[in-house]
């Protein structure tokens, strides 16, 4: 990746971050999995909630999320997974609640937004760690 590409992708990732709220997400969350409050909670059930999931976070957190490297279900990261959650029924976290399934979400994805945010801004004035971000980033991809 040139310069130029690097400094792009790595503006791009950087002025993303201003248009993440946690609490629109939240409302979009509830939506999505508003099926599973009522009824029989099956496999194939949770499946597709968890694909609504996913494709909601693709479409609605641009960037910092999509390019970064950082998307939601690395454990290690984010404290969230999706094989620990609401939607496989393993521990640690089991949980039938949707409301605290959501709330895991989003506490994973406030802090990998948070430490992306602090990174992000700690490199705006470093050309050689805004370069390596954007390869992370690249590579992520």
């Amino acid at each position: 990746m040139n310069n130029n590409a690097s400094a792009f992708t790595w503006r791009r990732i950087h002025d993303s971050l201003d248009a993440y709220s946690s609490q629109s997400l939240a409302s979009r969350l509830r939506e999505a999995l508003a099926p599973l409050r009522t009824g029989s909670i099956h496999a194939s059930r949770l499946k597709q909630a968890k694909n609504a999931v996913q494709d909601l976070l693709q479409a609605e957190l641009g960037p910092w999320y999509l390019e970064s490297g950082l998307p939601l279900g690395n454990e290690v990261l984010g404290g969230y997974c999706w094989c620990h959650s609401f939607f496989n029924q393993n521990p640690p976290h089991r949980t039938m609640d949707v409301d605290e399934d959501i709330q895991l979400m989003l506490a994973a994805l406030d802090g990998v937004y948070q430490a992306s945010r602090r990174q992000l801004d700690a490199a705006a004035g470093d050309r050689a760690l805004r370069d390596a971000a954007a390869r992370v980033a690249e590579v992520a991809v």
